[in-house]
């Protein structure tokens, strides 16, 4: 039963990830639902940021989302190799994360939706400027995403829910890396190369590998646990 459900929510992500790029009109109409889901994992992304910042010396001094997908995390100080590198690793611990805190159980399937709510609320009264409306728009819909199964969804769906939340948002962490190779703008692969001197290919690579690795580390439990 693990590696049925796991694989199927393996399926639904990748199937939301990708079925919006393939050019048939009624499958255009699923963008606005991936974008939607796509926030979730912008938000862990900019959190893990800011998170990191704040418990190594340094402090943030905005998070910002974009409507396009995008976000940013202005910080100053911290441990700057560490904040710059824990964006797109951060975002897939989370999936991995919110996957097996599902799995253990319905009951903590639900308490887990509830912590992550928590903390979008307090994320964006911390550090979301309140004249950000965009910002708090994204923040908006990504609460009501979780909101909404938790109030009018029966419970024993929460936690396939949750699960499918959590490897969505590890695939589109390592689809959201890869995309840094098609960007010609800086970002977090600009700024590990510039302290560490390494390439930006170098650091991409390592992003996607954390995401595999823990996707397959995932499925060997299911399949221990089935």
């Amino acid at each position: 039963m693990h590696v049925k459900r796991f694989l199927l929510v393996v399926t639904l992500s990748l199937f939301l990830l990708f079925a919006a790029e393939v050019d048939v009109w009624y499958l255009k109409y699923l963008s606005y639902i991936q974008l939607s889901f796509t926030w979730l994992e912008t938000f862990f992304h900019e959190v893990s940021h800011g998170i990191v910042a704040t418990l190594t010396g340094g402090s943030v001094v905005s998070l910002e989302f974009k409507l396009n997908g995008g976000g940013r995390c202005a910080y100053q100080g911290g441990w700057l190799k560490l904040v710059y590198f824990v964006g797109y690793a951060g975002a897939s611990v989370w999936g991995a994360v919110l996957y097996l805190g599902a799995t253990a159980s319905i009951k903590n399937a639900h308490r887990l939706a509830i912590s992550v709510l928590v903390l979008i609320v307090l994320s964006g009264l911390s550090w979301v400027k309140f004249s950000d409306h965009t910002s708090w728009f994204v923040l908006f819909v990504i609460s009501a995403n979780i909101v909404f199964p938790l109030w009018f969804v029966r419970l024993k769906y929460i936690q396939t829910y949750v699960q499918f939340l959590g490897i969505y948002v590890l695939l589109s962490s390592a689809r959201s890396a890869i995309y840094l190779i098609q960007i010609k703008l800086p970002g977090d692969d600009t700024q590990m190369a510039s302290v560490t001197k390494l390439p930006e290919i170098f650091w991409i690579l390592v992003w996607v590998s954390i995401s595999i690795a823990i996707l397959f580390a995932l499925l060997g439990k299911a399949i221990r646990s089935s």
